[in-house]
Parts: structure tokens; sequence; C-alpha cells
């Protein structure tokens, strides 16, 4: 999966200018690798608490299946593991979206990355917008997204911790590869995986 190295942060290439880019600048990102599985991350929370990450594969019966992202915290109203959410979204995992492989529609991360000064973990979520044309991941913009992780203020309807948004930018260049897209962006390494035809936008043409 595009994710090999999980969920990622930026500092903004030259190559991709963002007008949308929005303060608090990343800086110094530092991908958090998980596999299918249980994974535990030390020191997940900025108190010091371990993260439970799991990572399973949705599988679709013949075609475009997907990883999805439980990720957990101690504790939560009495109980020893809490789910982290992200606070704009309405299910409790995260999804990613690998499509057929040499077209990633959609990828997310984990890293640790200096927001605004301050060192912590955030969540990346990237994904290609709609095509001109029309068709998937043919030479679309890419939007990137950043959030932090907070720990809740007791208010009612959020999860003890979750993921709040920090940062986003939309890239002017098209690409048909959002793993591509993310590394020009934020300036970190592709994926051990990536199969895309080139490494310019991704595209076969």
């Amino acid at each position: 999966m595009k994710l090999g190295g999980w969920l990622c942060l930026l500092v903004i290439s030259a190559s991709t200018p963002s007008a949308m880019a929005a303060e608090p600048s990343v800086t110094d990102v530092q991908v958090v690798n998980v596999h299918a599985g249980i994974n535990r991350i030390p020191h997940f929370a900025a108190d010091g608490r371990t993260a439970t990450v799991i990572q399973g594969w949705r599988g679709n019966g013949n075609a475009h299946g997907y990883n999805v992202f439980l990720v957990l915290l101690p504790s939560a109203e009495g109980m020893p593991l809490g789910v982290v959410d992200r606070i704009d979204s309405e299910s409790d995992v995260l999804r990613d979206d690998p499509f057929d492989g040499e077209r990633t529609l959609g990828t997310v991360l984990f890293a640790r990355a200096t927001l605004a000064g301050v060192r912590q973990t955030v969540l990346i979520a990237a994904h290609l917008d709609e095509s001109q044309s029309g068709v998937l991941a043919d030479h679309a913009t890419a939007t990137v997204n950043v959030y932090r992780l907070v720990k809740s203020d007791g208010q009612i309807g959020t999860t003890p911790d979750y993921f709040e948004l920090a940062w986003s930018t939309q890239t002017t260049a098209r690409y048909c590869n959002v793993d591509l897209a993310l590394a020009s962006a934020l300036s970190i390494p592709l994926p051990k995986d990536y199969d895309a035809p080139n490494k310019k936008d991704g595209c076969f043409d």
C-alpha cells in the first residue's frame, strides 16, 4: 500500500506552489512507518501515551480495495483504549484510496513534524481532486491536509483525543498519482512501492 510508510507532512517545494497554503507552517517531517496489523507507536501523544494503530485491508472481491486505520489511545471514560477521531469526519476509521496502484487517488500517513514551532504528532491525508475530464486520476490537482493531534478539553460530542485540521494546500500542478503530489508538496520520499509510470506527474501521457 502507498502507506508503506504512514501518513506524512510538509515543507512546500518550489515545484508545487500553493496559493492556498496557510499558517502555521509545517517542517522537519518524519513519517511514522506502519504495517498491516497492530502497530504500537510510543510517545504518540504529547503526554507520552503510546498509540495503537490497527491497519486492515478492506477487500472488494475483484479490485479497488483499500486500507482502513483505527487509531486508539488510553484511556476514554474509564475504558483502557479510546478511539481517536478526525474531527471533520463522520467515520471512526481513516481510509486511503490506492485505486489500481499506478493511479493512487488518496493516501493517509502519520508523522512527527514541527508545527508552528512545536514538535508533535500529525496525520496527513492527501487526495486527487476531480479532474477536468471527469476521468479518475487524469491530470488533477491534489489537496493535502495536515491534522494535529489534540487532547479534548471535555467538550460534548468529541473523542478524548482527536485530529484537528491545522494546514491545508491545493497544488497548482496536476497529477495522476497523489503520492507524487504529496512527495513534491511536502518534500518527503516517495513510497517504496511507488508504481506510477514516471516521477514527473505519474501519468501515462
